[in-house]
């Protein structure tokens, strides 16, 4: 749902987005002496990171500044890769714990997507159907360290999540804004009102 080929961005670190901003990443411990800090891409290429001139971090997209990338290595290993990010405002291990448990974003307009691909945030909105039956819409798309999560409001009223995989989402009507669920039983009832894991409402 992510892939996109960026080309090169080139603006300066104090050169403010003029598009909406997409988390590629968050920070996690440093790494070494000399600023690098480790990052866990949420994007399902952690290649695309070292085309990225400038990057946006922040506790969120709103207050995120600029920091021009000084330097960008991998590590891969046996979940997946993460990637060290060294930042030219970032040069000690100070530097790089103050940034630890931030998110890494770049500006949407770096990114190239083709006719099947798209941002995940362009799918807030869309209807959710499970078979045939309209059971909510899309409110949010959660990243998680692994995969994403659909946060759906259901016509009861209560929010259900869905892993953001292909074994209960196998389909995405872009023409229609829909969102096809499989039908799996349970599914959405694990926040239900009255289900075994819900408190009593005089406990909440």
């Amino acid at each position: 749902m992510r892939n996109a080929t960026p080309p090169n961005h080139s603006a300066g670190a104090d050169t403010p987005p003029t598009d909406t901003l997409v988390q590629v990443g968050r920070v996690g411990k440093p790494h070494g002496l000399d600023g690098t800090v480790k990052v866990i891409p949420v994007s399902d290429d952690p290649g695309r990171f070292a085309t990225f001139d400038t990057v946006y971090v922040g506790r969120d997209a709103e207050r995120a500044r600029a920091h021009a990338v000084r330097d960008v290595r991998f590590q891969p290993h046996k979940k997946g890769t993460t990637v060290l990010l060294s930042l030219e405002t970032a040069t000690d291990r100070n530097d790089a714990e103050a940034l630890r448990r931030l998110d890494v974003f770049v500006p949407e307009s770096v990114f190239t997507l083709d006719s099947e691909e798209r941002f995940v945030h362009d799918l807030v909105g869309y209807a959710v159907y499970s078979g045939e039956e309209r059971v909510g819409t899309l409110t949010e798309v959660m990243t998680l360290p692994g995969p994403d999560a659909l946060v759906i409001e259901t016509n009861e009223g209560y929010d259900a999540l869905v892993p953001f995989v292909e074994a209960f989402v196998p389909r995405i009507d872009d023409d229609a804004q829909r969102i096809h669920l499989n039908p799996v039983e349970g599914l959405l009832d694990a926040n239900a009102p009255g289900a075994p894991n819900t408190p009593p409402d005089d406990l909440r």
